[in-house]
């Protein structure tokens, strides 16, 4: 595998990492948690952006991620103000569905990766029987 394969494989990463973070971002947005931050990477800051209450942004070593949401333990100091909005106050069945949609949006990214290329495959096919018939015309 050459420089641009690694490279390739690097930036696949990155995606797929980003899609499940988003997973968790979104449901615990859905859901009325604190998500504080939203990462790309791990180590040092290279980059970040704040929107809202959320710092989204991409960190040194590209092998990874993570969605920093408030309250994920019982023994995390929150102020007063952002207590109400704590994971672990959730009923199971939301802090359930806030950590499986990182998994789950793998499954559709799993599902909808094939099918894209299939279409993708047919539009070519279609091109390129329309181009070959239409040069035997002439």
């Amino acid at each position: 595998m050459g420089f641009l394969g690694v490279i390739a494989f690097i930036l696949a990463l990155l995606i797929s990492v980003m899609i499940h973070e988003y997973g968790h971002y979104i449901t615990a947005k859905r859901y009325g948690m604190r998500v504080t931050e939203f990462f790309v990477g791990f180590g040092k800051r290279l980059w970040s952006t704040q929107r809202g209450e959320t710092e989204f942004g991409i960190k040194a070593i590209p092998a990874g991620g993570y969605c920093k949401i408030s309250g994920m333990s019982p023994n995390e100091e929150l102020a007063d103000e952002f207590k109400p909005r704590a994971f672990y106050l959730a009923s199971a069945p939301k802090k359930l569905i806030v950590l499986g949609a990182g998994s789950f949006l793998h499954f559709v990214l799993a599902f909808f990766s094939p099918l894209y290329s299939l279409c993708r495959a047919w539009h070519i096919t279609s091109s390129s029987n329309y181009f070959s018939s239409a040069s035997l015309r002439s």
